[in-house]
């Protein structure tokens, strides 16, 4: 057994006794919690989709741009399948997925899937990383509510993003560095280096992104509104990045436990209850698992139909593509 899968074996242990332990120490708070509007249910399921599919058209995008000849109904059902994987499989193996299709269908190489996906997943970071701490930037002005640990990880992030693609302009860097750090950033430089290089894929990339977070923010205001609680655009922007800050600590399939741990700790600078904020991101994390799975299952078999799919098991996860997502 790898030691990865041993580390994530006991951390998914440790996180479902701290889980156990929240329910049972917050339970008379949490059964006070009401759907106050159910219907809203729907519009939130819709929203979650609709984010989940701005990323496979964020994918299709990057593919095209890459000479990839794929169809956009591929491209979705490539993203359905690799998010499914990600959220039931003990290991993030989504990407390597993606990442060998494309290899065997398309002849498109592992190393420049890896570099690229992760140059567009720091750029998305560091999207999502801005509007957050601008959001608490606005709590601290207007309401003098400050967290420094808030303000900190936020800042962290923002400035660690702009470093992976400042610092090559003065340190030399490239993929074949001997060490793990410098083999890494050389990885994402020369992903953006390529995506910088089409403005078409930029200006394409951006939008989506946009879109994305907008699409979010409203995710995170009507899951809130479910239950009756209402928050401030700057709080469900400020909450919307903690979950993508928390997908970074992937010690669990799908950082299932941490995502929802720090998208709690945010909370706290806003009116929502610690029980509250649980609720809201435990039905989240079921809507979006039982979303991608109606969605992955007929895309896993579509995918596995295709003519030129025929032994795509063999090589599912490709080590650099997985780590770098």
């Amino acid at each position: 057994m790898k030691l990865r899968t041993i580390i994530m074996s006991i951390f998914s242990v440790l996180m479902v006794a701290l889980i156990i332990w929240f329910f049972n120490k917050n339970w008379s708070s949490i059964r006070e919690i009401r759907l106050v509007n159910p219907q809203l249910l729907w519009v939130f399921a819709a929203l979650v989709f609709a984010r989940m599919t701005l990323r496979g058209l964020f994918h299709w995008q990057v593919m095209r741009s890459l000479g990839v000849d794929i169809p956009v109904r591929e491209a979705l059902a490539l993203n359905y399948a690799g998010t499914m994987m990600n959220q039931l499989l003990p290991m993030p193996v989504g990407p390597g997925y993606r990442a060998a299709y494309l290899k065997r269908n398309y002849n498109f190489p592992f190393s420049l899937f890896a570099s690229t996906i992760a140059a567009l997943f720091i750029y998305w970071l560091m999207v999502s990383a801005s509007l957050g701490l601008g959001s608490a930037i606005w709590y601290y002005v207007t309401k003098s509510i400050l967290d420094p640990w808030i303000f900190g990880i936020l800042g962290l992030v923002v400035a660690s993003c702009v470093a992976m693609f400042v610092i090559p302009k003065f340190v030399k860097l490239n993929s074949d560095s001997a060490s793990f750090v410098g083999k890494r950033i050389g990885n994402v430089v020369a992903g953006w280096q390529t995506i910088v290089g089409s403005k078409n894929l930029i200006l394409g990339a951006s939008l989506v992104v946009i879109v994305s977070t907008v699409v979010s923010a409203a995710a995170m205001y009507v899951g809130f509104k479910i239950i009756g609680v209402d928050i401030e655009l700057p709080g469900a922007l400020l909450l919307m990045a903690s979950q993508r800050i928390g997908s970074l600590i992937k010690l669990t399939p799908g950082a299932v436990g941490y995502q929802e741990m720090v998208g709690m700790y945010f909370a706290t600078i806003l009116d929502p209850t610690a029980a509250q904020a649980a609720v809201v991101f435990g039905f989240t994390r079921l809507i979006n698992t039982a979303l991608s799975t109606v969605s992955g299952l007929p895309a896993v078999w579509l995918l596995s139909a295709s003519k030129s799919a025929s032994g795509l098991e063999e090589k599912i996860a490709p080590k650099e593509a997985s780590n770098n997502e």
